[in-house]
């Protein structure tokens, strides 16, 4: 019996070749290790079908690129874990880049929960934004409003990264202080 280094080796240079076959018993053998390494590294189901798609697509994609000199497994799994990392970057972009009003208000609030008081709490929170400095407006929209990355946002304002941690915070606390009144 075969290691799967030699095997999915052999599929992948017989895929390489047009080999229409091995080319779907390769992406099907490596469905199974796939699922198995995001089964231990990611929670969510449907996250983990969507990553599995796209970790299939870039093999897909990569496959030509695969060079018969090199060993399978590695160049494998740089593209198992590129994608699993490219995931990662994006949910914690999103999880950490959203503004909710719990994030401006504290517990001694005097704003209730009701659809009025939130869309309230709304307007206060664009008016505040509004009454920024301009630096600091320009940072907390980039930041927050458009899910940009501390180094994205060096790029576009040319600011050091420590100017636009300290400048995001100073907006937030402002922001905070104006909603809270």
């Amino acid at each position: 019996m075969q290691d799967k280094e030699t095997k999915w080796f052999q599929l992948a240079k017989l895929a390489q070749e047009g080999d229409r076959v091995s080319y779907k018993n390769l992406l099907s053998e490596l469905s199974v290790e796939i699922e198995m390494i995001l089964n231990k590294r990611i929670f969510n189901a449907s996250d983990r079908e969507d990553i599995l798609q796209e970790i299939l697509f870039g093999i897909h994609k990569a496959l030509p690129s695969f060079q018969p000199t090199k060993k399978f497994r590695p160049w494998f799994h740089s593209i198992v874990n590129y994608k699993i990392i490219d995931y990662i970057r994006v949910f914690q972009k999103t999880k950490n880049q959203e503004i909710l009003p719990d994030d401006i208000l504290d517990s001694n609030s005097e704003i209730n929960e009701t659809d009025d008081s939130k869309d309230e709490l709304i307007e206060k929170m664009t008016q505040a934004i509004e009454l920024l400095p301009k630096k600091q407006k320009q940072v907390f929209q980039l930041m927050k409003l458009h899910g940009k990355s501390i180094l994205e946002v060096h790029k576009i304002t040319g600011m050091s990264i420590s100017a636009i941690k300290v400048t995001s915070h100073r907006a937030m606390k402002n922001i905070k202080k104006e909603v809270q009144g």
